[in-house]
This record gives C-alpha cells, sequence and structure tokens, in this order.
C-alpha cells in the first residue's frame, strides 16, 4: 500500500488489497471513529470501490500482477475517486444490469446503484474511471480537514 497524501492510494491489482480502501477512505474523509453524516458517504464509497477494484483485478488485469491507483478529491458537495488502471479497455455501457437472477455479474449493477456518476475514459493506455458520491441530505460543507460536516442547515 502506498500513500501520497491522504488523496492518493496504490493498491496491488488483487481482491485482498480492496481492504486498504476503508482505511484510506477513513482518512481521506477524516471520519476518525464518530459518528458522521459522511458516514453514508464513506459506507457508499467503500463498497462501490471496492467492487470496482475487485472487476479491473479480475476482469480488467486477469490476475496479472499489475497496480491499482486511486485519487480522491473532496469538495463542498461529497467526493469523487477516480480509479486507473492499465487493464483490459473495457465499455461499462457495454453491460446491462442483471435483469434475471445469475451467479456473476452484479458488480456493476451495484457500482450504478451506489454512485451519484461513474464513468470511464481511455487516456494514455490506461483506463480512468471516474466515481461521484454525492454528500447526504442534511451534510453541508467541507472543513480544512477535509469531513464533511453536518451543519444543520445552518451557516
Amino acid at each position: 500500500m502506498t500513500f501520497h497524501g491522504r488523496d492518493e492510494l496504490i493498491i496491488p491489482a488483487t481482491p485482498v488489497a480492496t481492504r486498504l480502501i476503508r482505511p484510506w477512505l477513513n482518512a481521506v474523509l477524516d471520519l476518525g471513529h464518530e459518528p458522521d453524516p459522511a458516514s453514508d458517504l464513506a459506507s457508499r464509497a467503500e463498497l462501490a470501490l471496492v467492487e470496482h477494484c475487485n472487476n479491473v483485478a479480475l476482469h480488467g488485469y486477469a490476475g496479472e500482477e499489475s497496480s491499482i491507483r486511486l485519487v480522491a478529491q473532496v469538495d463542498d458537495d461529497g467526493l469523487t475517486v477516480t480509479v486507473i488502471d492499465s487493464g483490459v479497455e473495457f465499455d461499462p455501457r457495454s453491460v446491462a444490469d442483471p435483469d434475471e437472477i445469475q451467479v456473476h455479474g452484479y458488480g456493476l449493477m451495484i457500482i450504478r446503484k451506489l454512485t451519484d456518476e461513474f464513468d470511464m475514459s481511455r487516456e494514455n493506455d490506461s483506463n480512468q474511471w471516474r466515481l461521484r458520491f454525492n454528500a447526504p441530505a442534511g451534510a453541508a460543507g467541507v472543513d480544512c480537514g477535509g469531513k464533511v460536516r453536518n451543519n444543520g442547515g445552518n451557516p
């Protein structure tokens, strides 16, 4: 695991390495252990990012040894994470959500349901995935530590 400041994480492209996403998100959002309105945002982001990184490891790299880079940006309205990999090019629009019960194929559906925006571009032989998570209702503003805080609608 590599931290580059609080906003960047590089992990091995393995499903086991996705366990490093939670502590990184907690640091990015400055959550600590206290209850916070941002925890809903962190929970949604963690699940979507774990699903996405698993997809990259299993399908994009097909088990080859490589890495996945995550870059976070916190703003007044929530969190954007860009996931960068050099795996096989893939267009997520080519896969529809499952319409019947099946064993596999739920990852993209889960990601789409948990994100407010999800898109992909290909730049310099890398997949650039953008996952946007808006702050939950009742959370407003970001303090200088990057923590989305609830001000009860008051300035």
